[in-house]
Order: structure tokens, then sequence, then C-alpha cells
């Protein structure tokens, strides 16, 4: 399973939520997560949002952030560990 699997998995996302991608700082002892919905145009978000940044729980010693940005449909809302949308 690759890191973007495990990653999915241990946040608990469920569709339309994926990992996207996933970068490990070694040295600063930091994890990043970045999270996408929807579908992508040739492995691209159909369009660029901003993103925004939340901090998580920590991965073992290693402090953990969250890189998504909340769907603009007020009817569709992001991963619960993201808090509402207002």
């Amino acid at each position: 399973m690759r890191d973007t699997g495990i990653c999915r998995k241990l946040l608990q996302l469920e569709e339309p939520w994926t990992v996207d991608r996933v970068k490990v700082d070694v040295q600063a002892r930091e994890l990043h997560a970045c999270l996408v919905a929807g579908k992508s145009w040739f492995g691209r978000p159909s369009f660029v949002r901003p993103k925004m940044r939340w901090r998580h729980a920590n991965v073992g010693a290693f402090k953990t952030f969250i890189h998504a940005t909340l769907p603009d449909d007020r009817e569709q809302q992001g991963p619960p560990f993201l808090g509402q949308v207002d």
C-alpha cells in the first residue's frame, strides 16, 4: 500500500475525498497530507482553488498538517475533522 493509501485509511476519508500526496520532512519532523475532493483532469485538479492548512494530531513524533480546500457547495461537507464550512 502506498503512503497516500495508508494516510487515507488513518484519516478515515470517504469518497469523494482522497489523499493526493504526502510529504514527510524528517529534519523538521513534519508530515503534510494534501487532500482533494472530486474528479481530476489527467491527474490534475479540474480547477485551482485556494488551499487551507489545519494542524492535526501528531503522528508519532511528527507534527501533522492537513492541506485541503473546502468545497464551495454547502451541501457537500469536508471530512469531519476539518470542521464546518462557516
